[in-house]
């Protein structure tokens, strides 16, 4: 029986794993990677400009990149699906 394959690149990510135990992405046996949300951290230092919803956008899909590359694959090229949740960040 095959079993699960964590993945955590290295930085924050890795940081935040150490310390809550969870992981960035699961690799399941039958070779599907599911990622964690992502949010818009620094993916070396782990800080968060929380006035700059635009920048944290941009920096999540860049931690999703890293995850996935980070797990073996290609990047945003081998994602075929994608769920993002957002909250009104205008009116907060």
């Amino acid at each position: 029986m095959s079993s699960l394959t964590y993945t955590n690149p290295p930085g924050a990510s890795q940081n935040f794993s150490d310390e809550s135990h969870f992981s960035m992405a699961v690799t399941l046996p039958n070779g599907i990677i599911k990622c964690s949300g992502q949010g818009g951290w620094d993916p070396t230092t782990g800080a968060l400009d929380a006035n700059n919803s635009d920048e944290q956008i941009a920096i999540a899909m860049k931690n999703v990149d890293l995850v996935l590359k980070a797990a073996g694959l290609r990047g945003w090229e081998d994602v075929y699906h994608l769920r993002s949740y957002h909250t009104d960040i205008r009116s907060s």
